[in-house]
């Protein structure tokens, strides 16, 4: 238990560096690529996040055992599960619908191939892959 808090801490400092690091080479005044101090501070905000947010839930767990045995108990519950599941398939057509709409908008906007084949592409990968999983569950049940 005291490695798992340690290597928790471990990456959400690891985490936060990366982000202040993005941060700084954003201000630098000549930096050759421009977007790598953005991607150093999405990884690093999303780890140090993921990681500390982790470590406080291992803290509240350790310090209320009974809302930790709660909280697993309906996290395992089937009603909570199939809310999740039906949350996710919504949030995916959402996702389809947005896809879409961004392709329409960048191709009325005139910007080039090159932002908007990675959207189309993206686009028909999401529709292909639902494809694929509808057909595979329907095999399956």
């Amino acid at each position: 238990m005291k490695q798992k808090k340690t290597g928790q801490l471990l990456f959400s400092a690891l985490g936060a560096l990366i982000a202040l690091g993005g941060f700084f080479l954003m201000f630098m005044p000549d930096r050759t690529n421009t977007a790598i101090p953005y991607i150093m501070i999405g990884v690093g905000c999303g780890l140090f996040g993921h990681q500390f947010g982790a470590f406080l839930a291992h803290r509240a767990e350790q310090r209320d055992p009974v809302m930790a045995k709660r909280l697993r108990v309906e996290a395992e519950d089937e009603r909570n599960q199939e809310i999740v599941r039906r949350a996710k398939a919504a949030a995916f057509d959402l996702t389809a619908y947005v896809f879409g709409l961004l392709c329409f908008i960048f191709l009325l906007m005139g910007e080039g191939a090159r932002v908007i084949l990675p959207l189309v592409g993206g686009y028909f990968f999401l529709t292909g892959y639902s494809i694929w999983q509808q057909v595979r569950l329907q095999k399956k049940i």
